[in-house]
């Protein structure tokens, strides 16, 4: 079973959805945060579970995918 979770406008974007983030270096895919609103979210950054703005420079904002509908 495949889960397809279409991509959210990050304009959207809302309290729940996951928000992507990219390798500055390389472009790739390597840190996710769950919204607690349009800008903060709570991550698990090495050693620790965190509450952070989404702009804290965890790399490039990649995307917004909404999980639950």
């Amino acid at each position: 079973m495949t889960l397809y979770s279409p991509r959210t406008n990050f304009n959207e974007r809302q309290r729940g959805d996951l928000i992507f983030f990219t390798d500055p270096s390389s472009g790739m895919l390597w840190h996710v945060g769950i919204l607690l609103d349009a800008s903060t979210m709570v991550e698990s950054w090495p050693y620790a579970v965190q509450i952070h703005s989404i702009y804290s420079g965890r790399g490039n904002i990649a995307g917004v995918k909404r999980v639950f509908a």
